[in-house]
């Protein structure tokens, strides 16, 4: 049995090289060495694009990043200054007239 997958492991390997030392074949050594050569610049294109597009979604991240700082800036503006809700002014109202009744007191007092 180990017998027969050796003599096929050897007959493979003698079929391999036959196809790759046959001078007109679309694989042959001098083809294959060009393949390796154009995948490696392909290589090398290809991660230079992801490289580029990286850089570019690192500079949008941090230009959203500023957009979002300016934007919780103001926010944080108009909640400190905002004008009051109509409950809240009412409450306001009322504070303001028990103040004043409250000066009344104090002076009649």
């Amino acid at each position: 049995m180990e017998y027969a997958i050796l003599i096929l492991l050897a007959l493979i390997l003698l079929v391999l090289i036959k196809i790759l030392t046959k001078p007109n074949s679309s694989v042959s050594l001098e083809n294959y060495g060009y393949l390796y050569d154009a995948r490696t610049k392909n290589l090398e294109n290809n991660t230079e694009a992801i490289v580029y597009a990286i850089s570019e979604l690192n500079d949008s991240i941090k230009e959203l990043n500023s957009s979002v700082d300016d934007i919780r800036h103001v926010t944080n503006i108009i909640e400190k200054y905002r004008l009051p809700s109509k409950l809240e002014q009412k409450k306001l109202d009322d504070i303001a007239v028990d103040m004043e009744v409250w000066d009344g007191i104090n002076k009649n007092a």
